[in-house]
């Protein structure tokens, strides 16, 4: 009898005030709201400047303890059958009861947990109730959330059965990576198991049998890339007394992944650089509570831009995230904590290490996007010896598991033996090359001015970057210097260097520089998902399709609290200086084109080509004059690309970023939709500032509203906010069902704007 699931998102009942015996039956439920998870409890409440931690939670006051319950309808229990319980996440410090009884928990809340509820269930009704308790510190140094923030699944399965945890597979490819050899250890020893390989349903292998363990052959494969993301599904089956009692399918890409010192990383023969970008899970106007289809909303942006990396900061991701990584194309850097025995994981560290770091590789080491292992981030006193041994604990139990390269994310701060601060990267040398022995690759933090000395101590060590600035770049003696070099220039000089990873891909709730600001703001796209102009930047650096941006220098913008290292010169993509009269403003072009035209008012300006400008950023000055200011981009002196400037006038309408789009109503749960004023000609208002009030009419929920401002107090949970710089955007909630729903936006003084979703 094959295994059933159910995905436990609806019927959830909270509450955030005090319960006594919250787990039994007879509960009060009165005054308890309606949920659908994943949920965060704290994203919805009111800002708060005198919360204890609150900068480093947003002022989005997460503490307290939370209850969850939910009602299980089951038939007949039938025999020689299991039934379980998954967590996929619930932050933080949380226990699960079932009809009363205590069925287990989890403390890490980035950890998964399965629990066996057999004995616990019952025919008919089964009260399934959660306590979740955020009140211990310190806290993460992001906004963590809290609640159930992830999936929860139920399983009926045979009482012998496959874990997914438990299987392994290594592929070979041959002939020039068109033939595929798979090796499969389903980790129970002497069961009889099945396994064949899918491609859209058909088998493109032989079922092979075997016992624990079977080999599989693969004639003609399409090898798994970044650039190709190809996947294939494996199906794996267990028998018993001539009868298939349970099957476990698994999606794979066939790749193989080659890290040759001196050279750098190779897919499948090719070489490669990791594009990346850092990113926390919480999309502001939800927080945490954020599900598969609005990750691929964040993920394509990046895409777009030529991205192919993404590092995992600093925690287990969700599953969802993998998925998608796995199916878009990007190679991941997957991370398992923040510090080790200090900071927030400092609680556990000891008693649950081993546990938390097993599930996530257990849990991701069959993915094609996974090319390497993070243990740690910045942890405290690199160097000395008491780090070097917890080092080497958590990389030996890393490769005990998988054979991937494993490495630690070191910031800029090293000690000695005994714990004493050392500076200078004369003195710290011998310290990151005593680290260099416990790990395979080195990953570096924001030192890309002393890759080439660690370079020339250890030539057989690949490096990494897996935190760059932005824009500026640090010296040999002052890794907080502003250089203007671009770090990316780093990875492109260097074999040795296998990419970098920015800081970060997303303004993000948390790691706050100081009340009023919610976040993090130093990043190259908006929490609202609306690009910055730096972000074409690093397109010109990715991308292979010929493009070009010019963006001004604009300091009439208000200061977003960016720490200064992590900031850029303030940007705009806007042509309104109407103060300046013809003051000549400061600009830059982005661009992957040879080189490019500028044209204003009638005249051509002459700039330098970019391979003459220091990190092929062309900048200079322009007379202001209300009108069209363009860039052209050109390869062998054709034109291939523009970009456009153009005055505003008055604001007069409301537009969504997107016309009539369709989903697939089954896969869709949440959608983000920006929203922007333009004037008559459509000309974007990016100094507009007017309030806008959003409704829905479908089948929907209208879950959040963000305008991308890490300074503004209006509420995430509401159905208005006001445009910054000139945008906004609503969060719908869907219901998984086929219809029409539309989404309008008002505005006093401007006409409405509206757009349609078609759920298939």
């Amino acid at each position: 009898m094959e295994r059933m699931e159910s995905i436990l998102e609806a019927g959830w009942l909270f509450t955030d005030r005090p319960v006594t015996d919250g787990e039994r039956e007879d509960c009060d439920t009165g005054g308890w709201e309606a949920v659908t998870l994943p949920h965060d409890w704290a994203v919805s409440r009111p800002l708060n400047r005198e919360m204890p931690e609150g900068g480093p939670q947003g002022f989005l006051d997460r503490w307290g303890i939370g209850w969850y319950r939910r009602t299980l309808l089951m038939g007949k229990k039938r025999p020689g059958r299991r039934y379980l319980l998954t967590f996929e996440g619930v932050y933080e410090n949380s226990t699960v009861w079932v009809n009363g009884r205590q069925a287990g928990g989890q403390l890490y809340g980035y950890t998964g947990f399965t629990l066996d509820v057999t004995e616990l269930l019952r025919q008919g009704k089964n009260l399934v109730a959660v306590r979740v308790d955020n009140t211990a510190g310190p806290v993460d140094r992001w906004y963590s959330g809290a609640g159930i923030y992830r999936g929860v699944v139920f399983t009926e399965v045979n009482e012998t059965h496959l874990d997914e945890q438990s299987l392994v597979v290594k592929t070979t490819l041959a002939d020039n990576y068109g033939r595929a050899t798979l090796e499969i250890d389903t980790g129970l020893p002497g069961a009889e198991v099945t396994a064949v390989l899918l491609a859209d349903g058909a088998p493109v292998s032989d079922t092979a049998s075997g016992t624990g363990s079977v080999s599989l052959t693969v004639p003609k494969v399409k090898a798994w890339s970044a650039a190709s993301p190809h996947l294939y599904s494996l199906r794996v089956a267990l028998w018993e007394n001539g009868g298939e009692v349970d099957a476990l399918t698994v999606r794979i890409g066939l790749r193989e992944v080659a890290f040759l010192p001196g050279k750098g990383i190779f897919v499948n023969g090719r070489p490669e650089k990791l594009k990346g970008v850092c990113l926390h899970q919480d999309v502001a106007g939800v927080g945490n509570a954020v599900t598969k289809s609005l990750l691929r909303q964040r993920l394509q942006i990046f895409r777009d831009m030529g991205c192919n990396a993404i590092r995992t900061s600093h925690n287990t991701p969700s599953r969802d995230l993998l998925d998608l990584c796995d199916e878009m194309g990007f190679y991941v850097i997957d991370e398992s904590f923040d510090k080790w025995d200090t900071g927030s994981y400092g609680r556990y560290f000891e008693a649950e290490w081993e546990k938390d770091l097993a599930y996530m590789v257990r849990r991701d080491r069959n993915r094609a996007c996974v090319v390497m292992w993070s243990v740690g981030n910045e942890v405290d006193r690199q160097g000395s010896a008491a780090m070097l041994e917890k080092l080497g604990r958590l990389v030996g139990a890393v490769k005990a598991l998988d054979t991937r390269p494993v490495t630690c994310a070191l910031s800029p701060h090293y000690s000695d033996p005994d714990g004493n601060t050392v500076v200078g990267i004369d003195n710290t040398l011998p310290l990151i090359s005593e680290i260099a022995r416990r790990v395979d690759i080195m990953a570096f933090n924001y030192q890309e001015q002393w890759y080439e000395d660690f370079h020339a101590a250890n030539p057989d060590k690949l490096i990494v970057g897996t935190e760059t600035y932005l824009f500026f770049r640090g010296s040999r003696n002052n890794y907080f210097n502003f250089n203007t070099e671009n770090p990316w220039m780093d990875v492109e000089r260097s074999d040795h260097v296998l990419g970098g990873f920015l800081w970060a891909g997303v303004d993000y709730l948390g790691e706050s520089m100081g009340y009023p600001c919610k976040g993090w703001c130093g990043a190259m796209v908006k929490s609202n998902h609306v690009r910055k102009p730096i972000s074409w930047l690093f397109e010109s650096y990715w991308s292979e399709r010929p493009m070009v941006h010019i963006t001004l220098q604009d300091y009439t913008l208000r200061d977003a609290m960016e720490r200064e290292h992590w900031s850029t010169p303030r940007l705009s993509d806007c042509w309104n200086f109407p103060m300046y009269g013809r003051t000549p403003l400061p600009f830059m072009i982005f661009t992957n084109c040879e080189e490019v035209r500028v044209l204003l008012g009638g005249k051509e300006y002459d700039v330098k080509r970019p391979g003459e400008c220091e990190s092929r950023i062309i900048s200079g000055y322009l007379p202001y004059q209300a009108g069209t200011l363009t860039v052209e981009g050109l390869i062998g002196g054709k034109k291939v690309c523009e970009h456009r400037l153009i005055t505003a006038g008055e604001a007069a309408r409301l537009v969504f970023e997107t016309g009539k789009q369709h989903y697939k109503a089954e896969e869709t749960r949440q959608i983000l939709l920006a929203v922007g004023a333009v004037d008559e000609d459509g000309v974007p208002c990016i100094r507009e500032s007017a309030e806008v009030r959003f409704a829905v009419q479908g089948d929907c929920i209208l879950e959040g509203v963000d305008n991308g401002d890490m300074l503004g107090s209006e509420p995430y949970a509401a159905d208005r906010v006001h445009l910054y710089q000139g945008t906004a955007a609503v969060i719908l909630r869907t219901a998984g069902e086929k219809g029409r729903i539309v989404v309008s936006a008002f505005a006093d003084g401007m006409l409405a704007g509206t757009t349609e979703l078609i759920m298939e």
